[in-house]
């Protein structure tokens, strides 16, 4: 292996190091009263902080919260990646050299330390990467800029790299362009990025959201391994708890910008000290288990809404007297940390979930209100200089029904067809054979007009952020397919549309709002809002909780119950996270390679799979939530 040349910061400010220095001091960064934000009307806004932390070198730390809580400015912001405006104070001390400030010279010290010292891997790879530079091209030309290489030897580094993340055959990647890969494979090509500069700390960025259980798997035994072979720290930052729990040491639980609890996953999974970790626990649904979801009531209030005593306070359930006067301060003990006047004594756990209704209590309409028969998909690939036309077959004879106020759920891997089934039940797509018939009218002949099909079927996106209109307010968007009726004057419309909105929890205020002043979960109420308007007689959601927090994720789930126990709605329920699944779904069918290899109750399909894939699918994601319990036990047997 080569040598490598790189850029680290030392007492001196700047040296040149040799290979891998392995005698870096205890800890690696440490964080002391640090605080950082960003200028708003020419006055400092804190976005986090002050906050106590310390990194050692070859540990995995897992960053938890909700979104809007400051997990990612607060590492963006060691490295000057929040944008010009923004500042930081306090210390931030790595390898003995303090970094915070907002002075030039602090500022060029962070600027140094990225790709060097700190390497990020963000959460959308293939927003991340250049989409017109093959990878080789990206690869190679962030290799000579950290280093002296020719561009043989870069190009020698590249195969290397893209080798050691675990794709096959490396230097056939070197040609190849990020649409051209799958998300896991493009995920590891931003871990290779990354590791260019032989960075001591390794900032991962809600790495595994968005990818399916296997490949999120593969990922995560990755990150394990770069860890252990380099001695290089990793930071996990993650809303999902289980998958912090695979892998990391320690868990530092951030809300409202401040560090609340920090310990080792032991002794924070097994008994959560703050009552915001012990409610982010019980939030979660689990593949074990059908129980109704509790999330958290409120959210994450914004930089200028916080409280000066406790962030937490107006959705705290074991609040007391003294913590509506005074701000509480960090208790230590046995290298835990708890930021709260009354850490939970008791777990807020399962005791409190109660069952959920399924459809065999939920009234019927007559008649099934979606039927596929023998439905095929092909998509012809085009000829080029490197390969011959050729078919793909999305999907391969596949047969459902679904009735009224029932709810489907369908998993499988990228790749499997379940977005391609969805699409061709809204009507996206016709089906290259087959029929699909909804509330009795076949989709596909040739006289079938589109638009009842759009009143019957409607789709909701996983990321609701790219699927509205960021020139229209939520109300224009509920308003705009009620247009497509007609036959609905201006007020009517108006009605339906604030109906339907309220009936989500949006707010007249928030109503006029346009998505870039709403969080996540008020977009994805939104965009079902725009979805029921037309009372469609099913939905079709494809991943719509993959992007979203566990609370966030929770209230979408019951919503959709709600939705479907109110109306009868039949509901498709498309992902690949299979507690969420579980918590939701009547009946699951799974996907693999276009076809159904398996459809049963969930109760009979959970407990007791029947084909290998589904063995395997189930396995892996029990895997996530075992090591919870293991954790768990490993404190209780000290």
């Amino acid at each position: 292996m080569m040598q490598v040349s790189s850029t680290c910061i030392t007492q001196s400010r700047v040296i040149v190091r040799s290979g891998r220095d392995h005698t870096a001091p205890t800890p690696l960064l440490s964080l002391r009263s640090y605080t950082a934000g960003t200028v708003i009307n020419g006055a400092d806004r804190p976005i986090v902080g002050p906050i106590d932390l310390d990194i050692e070198t070859g540990s995995i730390v897992g960053i938890a919260g909700e979104s809007g809580s400051g997990k990612s400015f607060l590492f963006k912001s060691l490295v000057a990646l929040n944008g010009s405006r923004a500042w930081s104070q306090g210390t931030a001390t790595f390898k003995g050299i303090n970094v915070a400030g907002r002075d030039p010279q602090s500022l060029d010290l962070q600027r140094r330390m990225r790709g060097s010292d700190v390497g990020f891997i963000f959460q959308q790879p293939t927003e991340k990467l250049d989409p017109i530079m093959s990878i080789g091209r990206q690869l190679v030309g962030t290799l000579r800029k950290h280093h002296d290489f020719t561009k043989r030897e870069a190009v020698a580094k590249a195969i290397e790299l893209l080798g050691e993340v675990g794709l096959p055959n490396p230097e056939s990647y070197l040609s190849s362009y990020p649409h051209q890969l799958s998300g896991g494979q493009n995920q590891r090509v931003m871990i290779a990025l990354a590791l260019v500069g032989e960075p001591e700390i390794l900032i991962a960025d809600e790495p595994t959201t968005g990818l399916d259980v296997s490949v999120q798997e593969q990922i995560l035994v990755l990150l394990q391994k770069l860890a252990r072979l380099r001695q290089m720290a990793v930071v996990l930052v993650s809303h999902d708890l289980d998958v912090l729990a695979r892998v990391c040491d320690q868990i530092a639980v951030l809300y409202a910008g401040r560090l609340v609890e920090f310990g080792s996953v032991a002794s924070v999974l097994r008994a959560p000290k703050h009552p915001y970790t012990s409610r982010l626990m019980h939030t979660r649904p689990s593949i074990t288990r059908r129980a109704s979801l509790l999330p958290i009531p409120g959210e994450v209030p914004a930089p200028e809404n916080r409280s000066s005593l406790c962030g937490f306070l107006s959705r705290c359930h074991v609040k007391t007297d003294l913590c509506e006067i005074s701000a509480p301060a960090s208790e230590t003990k046995n290298s835990r940390v708890v930021l709260c006047h009354n850490p939970v004594k008791e777990p807020f756990g399962p005791t409190n979930f109660g069952q959920p209704k399924t459809s065999s209590s939920i009234s019927r309409l007559s008649g099934p209100t979606l039927v596929l028969s023998e439905v095929t998909k092909t998509y012809k690939l085009a000829r080029t200089w490197m390969t011959p036309a050729d078919e793909k077959h999305a999907l391969c004879k596949l047969s459902l029904t679904i009735k009224p106020g029932s709810i489907l759920g369908i998993v499988g891997e990228s790749g499997s067809g379940k977005t391609t089934l969805g699409r061709l039940i809204v009507g996206a797509m016709k089906p290259s054979t087959g029929t699909i018939s909804v509330v009795g009218c076949p989709e596909n002949a040739p006289n079938f007009p589109r638009l009842p099909l759009w009143r019957h079927a409607q789709l909701i996106y996983q990321n609701p952020s790219s699927s509205l209109d960021p020139r229209l307010t939520a109300l224009e968007h509920v308003i705009e397919p009620l247009i497509s009726r007609g036959a609905l004057s201006k007020a009517e419309r108006l009605a339906k549309a604030q109906e339907a909105l309220l009936q989500l929890g949006i707010t007249k205020e928030q109503m006029v709002c346009k998505p870039s002043k709403l969080s996540g979960g008020q977009l994805q109420r939104v965009a079902i809002a725009r979805a029921i308007a037309l009372r469609p007689a099913f939905l079709v959601c494809d991943e719509p909780t993959s992007a979203l927090d566990v609370s966030v994720q929770a209230n979408v789930i019951n919503i959709l119950l709600q939705l479907r126990d109110e109306t009868g709605v039949g509901i498709v329920f498309i992902s690949h996270n299979l507690a969420a699944v579980r918590a939701i779904a009547d009946n699951v069918a799974v996907m693999k390679a276009g076809t159904m290899v398996e459809y049963d109750h969930a109760d009979r399909l959970f407990v007791s799979p029947k084909h290998e894939y589904t063995k395997h699918l189930i396995k892996l994601a029990r895997s996530n939530e075992a090591a919870s319990a293991a954790a768990s036990a490993s404190l209780m047997s000290l």
